[in-house]
């Protein structure tokens, strides 16, 4: 490793880039859990059981499920710059076609679109971290990154019943569509291939040393 890029491991910037990794996920986490809040109400505005309305939570997962082999492809194969800014950018549209939505089938198709840019998601962003960081710092970040999913869900949560109650169900959605959005937007502006792309030493070699790192124990408590 030169000097430039010991440089570019210790700047600041990586924690900006592990910021925009995490802001994206969160939206995810959101929009996924925006949903099971609302369940009895979409039993009653779309006339349907809980079964049924179960399905909304179904339907977002299952192109994750679809999706995980070849969206590991695809971040290897293409900048993780694009993918994510789609990904995030998809998940807002996903959020706004529920939003607008005035049947159910149209309710899981936002679903479903939002599954697909989750899917992507939930593969490349934890590719992006051992770009940036050493194998001591690994632990820290992914604990970081672990936030994310959390934080959307308590964020959902709390904030679901008052806007609803408030502004209608549907604007839990735009708010979702409208963040999502300017995460795309500061996603793109702020993320760039790390300086250990493709340096093998980031790697762990096995099970034994992941389970006797520190940091990873810190992490998983």
């Amino acid at each position: 490793m030169n000097i430039t890029q010991r440089q570019q491991i210790t700047s600041r910037y990586r924690w900006a880039v592990l910021f925009a990794t995490v802001l994206a996920f969160t939206m995810y986490a959101f929009a996924l859990q925006s949903v099971p809040p609302l369940l009895k109400q979409f039993q009653a505005i779309f006339n349907i059981d809980a079964v049924t309305a179960g399905l909304l939570m179904s339907m977002v997962v299952i192109p994750g499920i679809i999706l995980a082999i070849p969206a590991g492809i695809l971040v290897g194969k293409y900048s993780f710059r694009k993918l994510g800014f789609l990904s995030t950018l998809t998940i807002g549209i996903g959020s706004l076609i529920i939003a607008v939505s005035s049947s159910f089938p149209g309710a899981l198709l936002g679903r479903f679109i939002i599954g697909l840019g989750g899917g992507l998601l939930s593969v490349g962003a934890p590719s992006i971290i051992p770009q940036w960081f050493e194998h001591k710092e690994m632990g820290r970040a992914m604990s970081v990154f672990a936030v994310g999913m959390p934080a959307g869900t308590i964020a959902a949560f709390f904030t679901a019943p008052f806007l609803a109650q408030s502004f209608g169900w549907q604007s839990l959605f735009y708010v979702g569509a409208l963040i999502s959005t300017l995460s795309a937007i500061f996603f793109w502006s702020i993320m760039r291939d790390g300086p250990l792309k493709g340096y093998s030493n980031t790697k762990l070699s096995n099970v034994s040393q992941a389970i006797t790192n520190r940091e990873v124990l810190k992490a998983s408590l």
